[in-house]
């Protein structure tokens, strides 16, 4: 991928991040912070990689 599609991604992926943390702070429940937990530790995984 190139530089710019990267950055692109990078912003369409916190986009998804703050809308699932946006549904979570509705439904307080455990499942959806795992869930959360999880979907960062993936996107840590690819930033690195």
């Amino acid at each position: 991928m190139g530089r710019i599609n990267k950055v692109f991604y990078i912003y369409d992926v916190a986009l998804i991040c703050i809308s699932v943390v946006w549904v979570a702070m509705l439904f307080e429940s455990s499942t959806v912070h795992q869930f959360i937990y999880a979907m960062v530790k993936h996107i840590d995984s690819w930033l690195i990689a």
